[in-house]
């Protein structure tokens, strides 16, 4: 049996993640000491496993597990175990879990498996994790911002400074799901910019949270994979516009090269360059269902779930 392991009960990318592999890899979630699911918004069912005593226990009849960024406590469990394991790395800055633990090493980013190389790990590259067909077509309103979390690395400040360098399109509504201990900050920066920002709680569902954005958008400073929720908005027929970070780059590489024509627009950080990419985006006669085959083209249906099964196999044989 398949054991899958993370810090947080909370929500965001990798929680995504990890309840798509629970669900369709019929595997527990155990929960490694973290938060307790604080929002009510952690989408996967779990076991917390709160002291080593804990996890041993829960770990002990598994025949394989995969964990995502733990503490150095519960690698060393694991490590203990003897159990073959698979590490997901996400992002650069969380890469720093003990190489010598797993048994093989994923990452969805060719620039974190690169970036892996140069700490003398070798990874290997895993199609993008996103289930395109379950994605409804948004229904178009007035919405832009985005799914996110209130945290300083989100650049978020950098949307509500470019909202009101935008000026006009007055119908248009900045709006920003999540949580996160910067949020009073960006509220504060909110007002004294003059701007509307709905700054809402988190998004437990963010297929339903999408179907009134007209644009999303990410302003992340810190290097990690692509953000998934910029990948959700695309699979939601949605336009985005990202900074110039090598993991949304490389999505747009990709499309490239495979002739798919993906309305995913890039801005060089600053507000103002972003309100300027912004007024042309929200200009462009788009239509969301070639943005959606797009998606469907790049990510075809199962083709992430099909990789992990076969290095599932791979490790535990």
């Amino acid at each position: 049996m398949l054991a899958i392991v993370t810090a947080n009960a909370v929500h965001g990318g990798v929680e995504t993640i990890v309840e798509m592999h629970s669900r369709l890899l019929n595997a527990p979630v155990y929960v490694a000491g973290g938060l307790r699911d604080p929002y009510g918004s952690c989408p996967f069912d779990y076991t917390r496993t709160d002291t080593p005593e804990d996890f041993e226990q829960a770990l002990q009849f598994s025949d394989a597990v995969m964990y995502h960024w733990l503490p150095r406590w519960a690698t060393d469990i694991i490590k203990k175990l003897r159990i073959p394991a698979i590490e997901y790395v996400h992002r650069t800055d969380t890469a720093d879990n003990d190489k010598s633990v797993p048994t093989k090493v994923i990452a969805h980013s060719q620039h974190i498996v690169d970036y892996l190389k140069t700490m003398g790990c070798k990874a290997e590259l895993v199609p993008y994790p996103l289930e395109v067909d379950t994605y409804p077509l948004a229904t178009g309103g007035p919405r832009v911002g985005g799914v996110t979390s209130y945290y300083s690395i989100k650049g978020l400040d950098t949307i509500i400074r470019a909202r009101k360098l935008l000026g006009g399109h007055g119908e248009l509504l900045l709006t920003f799901y999540g949580s996160g201990a910067d949020l009073p900050r960006l509220q504060l920066v909110a007002a004294e910019e003059n701007v509307a920002a709905q700054m809402l709680g988190p998004a437990k569902d963010p297929k339903e949270a999408w179907q009134e954005y007209r644009l999303a958008i990410s302003a992340s400073t810190v290097e990690g994979g692509t953000p998934l929720a910029i990948l959700e908005a695309l699979a939601c027929g949605i336009p985005a516009v990202v900074p110039q970070l090598p993991g949304c780059m490389e999505i747009k590489t990709r499309a490239l090269e495979a002739g798919v024509d993906l309305p995913l627009y890039f801005f060089d950080g600053t507000s103002a360059d972003l309100a300027r990419v912004m007024d042309q985006v929200l200009h462009f006669n788009l239509d969301p269902t070639k943005g959606r085959e797009a998606m469907l083209k790049l990510f075809p249906p199962g083709e992430h779930i099909r990789a992990i099964r076969s290095i599932i196999a791979e490790v535990s044989k």
